[in-house]
């Protein structure tokens, strides 16, 4: 199938045609929610023609059949005047805000809220906010998509007379198909999901209402008669403004408030930079309102530290209630709108305390700024950074004090809450500001942003579109095979349908009922799968080996709750009552070594209720947990027991031995970290995620410090740390051990810093070390890496084995000398290599660049470092020394012996390489002694990467140090 609107439309249509509308309705929320979660998409795709007219034809079906069928109860009495008709409201949220300020514009009508609950979310509802004003709010028993449009269906036809005010989610398709026109008086579509593709923005029968000049515009632009209603807050009186109030003690208080998703859409340039920058232009402070991720604010003081400045000057308040009252309380002096996505609610609760503000203009989409919410041409604002900084150092007293007064007349004249409520009501009509017409732009700079950061989230929706209409007849279409494989792709909902479809044509198969049982769980409906299961194993004891292996698989995903719930279920099924707790062990050890877990855990349940404080139950108990993949579980349950019970310790040190040696280290040395408390020596209490996201809430200088001091002790508050090889092993491969070795690891991670925090999301970004050595460089990136995306290469299978013997996490594999290598490409972000380039041959190096420009990502980093220029002269150093006894010092004197040719060579930009060799893992057809100058990188590297930084200079590391960007 072509990847296109036209053949999604073609496979809808047959869907439709075939009656499968549940899957027409999960295909249309699929493609939708690929679509928003596309940066690319953000700010240019807003509305699909195609899309709402395929959600109106279901519509029209579905109420056809609700009308035949005479499933319509008779018009409600009295009738409501207005339905808010939302798919779910938050007791926090602006679209919340904006229903609640409708209901208070509307004091003299009935009105009524009907929920589609199209996603079920688990989110909680803000149900009590609506009903204390007196709002009876209505929301269906949850079920299928269609169910859901029907039932809404049903409820307008109750209310013909009505005016329905329209607050869907972007991918409610139940919301967007149930309206039709003639079903109720009059349909407003309140478009407040405006800076992402929205289902019903462009139906041109319902009353269009945006609560934004900028994107009122922008849909007038694109044919619609769009009202603008200027979304209002309640007036909180102004700070007294005049320029006496303003800079107190000589210095500029900034603020800017948003979450973390405001600032973190791909754009030229980033808060976290520009921040710094803002500061040392104000000399004054900055607060920020809102949550931020842990890598924006790292990067944000990496920014204040590269400036000089004080990690005092910027302050994060993560929440408060009200942006404007906590701007007039902290004497804010001038309110900085986020950017690239505006936060135009914000921008309006300032100017209504009288905080002079500065909005951001889009560069590439006018819609998304902050400058989108203000009508005043006289209120700053700004689109690239000099202009906000020039804007800064013109923050006068007096130009300030103008600034706010500006900024309070907007608000009155647009945005006050009388406004707002005579636009609802219609007794007045508004116009967006002439500011807001869309400029012309360059199409090609969008383009260029789009193409970089575009995301193939649709190519799953075609998959499963294709899935769902393969008809090919030597495969299995059977509606339990069908519903199987809509499981694994996460469509439960489908799956749900093909199995309801399969059990009227089998109702008593045990397979069919066991997949609903499974649904249920994965649906977070553990009762009703708990009762499907339980009453299937009863009828069908063969089917209980799938429910086991269901609670394994629930219990690896970290599941523990209901996992343990279906365990509970197959000894009950089959195994009869235990007479002793000696009884009750010896049968849960024999079944722990069948590896019949759930079995297990309920004979030693059964055995802990017989002799509670038995220390062999209660070590059984946690090997158990250990081996059901719960390892914080079986750490507690061990740890107790060892201080309750130190005759248990050999066999817990046994244990760990024996997950050591079957190759689960992260397992076997967080259960031998327990042995340290026998010995009394002081190791902080924890689990490994409390130790890790201690970590990650230390300093740098802290994190590197923990390093230093590593070769000490196992964990960090319960996160295992690497080990260290023996020291005279480490000696003999880098010329340092423990301490020192760890110390020179931190030069090169802080030079690497910087431009980590830059990057996508810790969770989702990966690291490979080339020439990984014993593994010092990537233990030192735990704080900024998750430990499963840490990975590490290296041509010795000798420190292949040291890395996986020392560390709890990562992946480590042997390479070949030369590339390729078993990764499949754009698998990176991150590529480090230490004194490893100071190495290779040029041949080499040209292959491994070529192979890192194919497994990075793109815009992935490589960071590595290679002898500087002087190393000419350190060769020439050893050769004036009478006597040598160190083999790298001896081949240090007989490399590069015409040190003034090699510095011309450099100079020129040529690749320089000894060829000494380094052991048997390394001939000399390979390895040797390298210095490649920044001049050979721009000529020979370029068609791959673009040289961000090279610095060579001892007294910041003692190799050159080198950041390539793949292009």
């Amino acid at each position: 199938m072509n990847h296109d609107l036209i053949a999604f439309e073609s496979s809808i249509e047959r869907l439709i045609d075939a009656g499968e509308f549940d899957s027409a309705l999960a295909a249309l929320r699929a493609l939708v929610e690929a679509v928003i979660h596309d940066p690319a998409a953000t700010g240019s795709v807003l509305r699909s023609p195609t899309l709402d007219a395929i959600c109106q034809r279901i519509g029209a079906i579905s109420l056809d059949y609700v009308r035949s069928e005479k499933l319509c109860p008779p018009p409600a009495e009295p009738q409501a005047e207005v339905i808010i008709l939302a798919t779910e409201l938050h007791n926090v949220g602006g679209h919340s805000r904006v229903v609640e300020d409708i209901i208070r514009a509307l004091p003299d009508k009935r009105v009524l809220i009907l929920l589609t609950d199209f996603f079920c979310s688990d989110y909680a509802f803000g149900l009590d906010r609506f009903t204390a004003l007196g709002i009876e709010v209505r929301r269906p028993e949850r079920g299928q998509y269609v169910e859901h449009l029907a039932w809404t269906q049903m409820q307008l036809a109750c209310h013909p007379d009505a005016q329905v005010m329209l607050f869907n989610h972007h991918a409610d398709v139940a919301a967007i198909a149930a309206i039709q026109p003639g079903l109720n008086r009059e349909v407003l579509f309140c478009h407040h999901g405006d800076h992402h593709l929205c289902l019903g923005a462009s139906l041109n029968w319902t009353r269009h209402v945006d609560l934004f000049a900028a994107h009122c515009v922008d849909c007038r632009a694109n044919g619609l008669a769009a009202e603008f209603w200027p979304l209002s807050v309640d007036d909180p009186g102004a700070r007294p403004h005049d320029a006496q109030h303003f800079l107190a003690n000589a210095q500029l208080l900034s603020c800017s408030s948003g979450h973390d998703a405001k600032f973190l859409s791909p754009y030229p340039f980033h808060y976290w930079d520009i921040l710094p920058q803002l500061l040392k232009t104000s000399g004054g402070s900055h607060v920020h309102i809102g949550s931020l991720t842990e890598d924006m604010l790292a990067a944000i003081h990496q920014g204040l530290a590269a400036e000089g400045l004080a990690p005092t000057r910027f302050v994060h308040i993560p929440w408060v209630d009200n942006v404007g009252e906590t701007l007039k309380q902290l004497g804010v002096d001038l309110y900085i709108g986020s950017f690239p996505i505006g936060g135009s609610r914000a921008c309006i609760e300032a100017m209504a305390a009288g905080i002079p503000i500065i909005t951001h203009r889009h560069m590439l989409y006018p819609i998304l700024g902050s400058d989108g919410a203000v009508g005043d041409s006289l209120i700053w604002s700004w689109s690239t950074p000099e202009e906000l900084l020039s804007l800064v150092a013109q923050a006068t007293p007096a130009a300030l004090a103008q600034q706010a007064q500006h900024g309070r007349d907007c608000y009155l004249r647009y945005n006050a809450s009388g406004s707002f409520r005579a636009a609802v009501r219609g007794e007045q009509r508004f116009e967006p500001d002439a500011r807001h017409q869309r400029p012309p732009g360059d199409p090609l700079a969008s383009y260029l942003l789009r193409s970089q950061i575009r995301q193939e989230n649709t190519a799953e929706v075609f998959a499963l579109l294709d899935a769902i209409g393969n008809q090919d007849s030597t495969s299995d279409t059977s509606p339990l095979a069908r519903a199987r494989a809509l499981i694994e792709a996460g469509h439960l909902a489908e799956a749900n349908e093909a199995l309801m479809q399969a059990l009227e044509l089998a109702p008593e198969d045990p397979q069919i009922l066991f997949e609903l049982g499974r649904l249920a769980f994965l649906g977070k409906m553990p009762e009703e799968g708990y009762n499907i299961l339980q009453q299937t194993a009863q009828a069908h004891p063969a089917i209980l080996p799938a429910i086991e292996q269901l609670a394994q698989t629930l219990l690896s995903a970290g599941d523990t709750q209901n996992g343990r719930l279906l365990l509970s279920l197959l000894p009950t099924a089959t195994r009869a009552q235990p007479s002793t707790s000696a009884e009750a062990l010896a049968r849960g050890r024999s079944l722990i070594e069948a590896g019949h877990l759930g079995e297990a855990n309920e004979a030693l349940m059964q055995a802990l209720e017989l002799a509670p404080e038995d220390p062999q139950i209660l070590f059984e108990l946690g090997r158990l947990a250990f081996l059901g993949k719960m390892p914080e579980e079986g750490y507690n349950i061990l740890q107790q027991t060892a201080q309750a019970h130190p005759s248990i310790l050999p066999a817990i040190l046994q244990l760990g031995q024996d997950m050591v040696s079957a190759g689960d280290m992260e397992s076997g040395r967080l259960i031998l970290s327990l042995l340290r408390d026998a010995t009394n020596a002081q190791r902080p209490s924890g689990t490994p995620a409390d130790g890790l996201a201690r970590i990650r809430g230390l300093s740098d200088a802290e994190w590197l410090r923990v390093l230093c001091d590593s070769p000490k002790f196992l964990d960090y508050h319960g996160f295992i740390l690497p080990g260290f090889p023996d020291e005279q092993f480490q000696i003999n491969t880098m010329g340092s051990s423990n301490e020192q070795a760890m110390q020179e690891a931190g030069l090169f991670y802080r030079a690497v810093l910087p431009y980590v925090n830059r990057m996508r999301p810790l969770a989702t970004r990966t690291l490979l070390d080339f020439g990984t050595g014993w593994g010092r460089f990537p233990r030192t990136f735990v704080k900024i890496f998750e430990p499963h995306n840490i990975h590490g290469i290296d041509v010795d299978q000798a420190m292949v084995d040291v890395c996986r013997n020392s560390f709890s996490f990562g992946h480590f594999s042997r390479c070949e000398p030369f590339p390729p290598t078993h990764i499949e490409n754009e698998q990176f972000d991150l590529i480090t290599a230490y004194s490893v380039f100071s190495h290779l041959s040029e041949d080499a190096a040209n292959g491994w660049i070529k192979e890192f420009a194919r497994i990075l990502r793109p815009g992935g980093l490589v960071a590595f470092t290679t002898q500087g220029r002087d190393f000419i002269d350190q060769c020439a150093y050893y050769r004036q020394q009478s006597t040598l006894s160190h083999p790298w010092h001896i081949n240090l004197a007989a490399s590069f012996t015409d040190a003034e040719a090699c510095r011309a060579a450099y100079d020129r930009g040529e690749f320089l390489f000894a060829a000494t060799g380094g052991g048997d893992a390394r001939p000399s057809s390979f390895y040797g002694e390298a210095l490649i100058p920044l001049g050979y990188m721009l000529k020979h590297w370029n068609a791959y990467f673009d040289v961000l930084s090279f610095i060579d200079d001892r007294n910041i590391m003692p190799q050159a140090f080198t950041i390539l960007r793949r292009k």
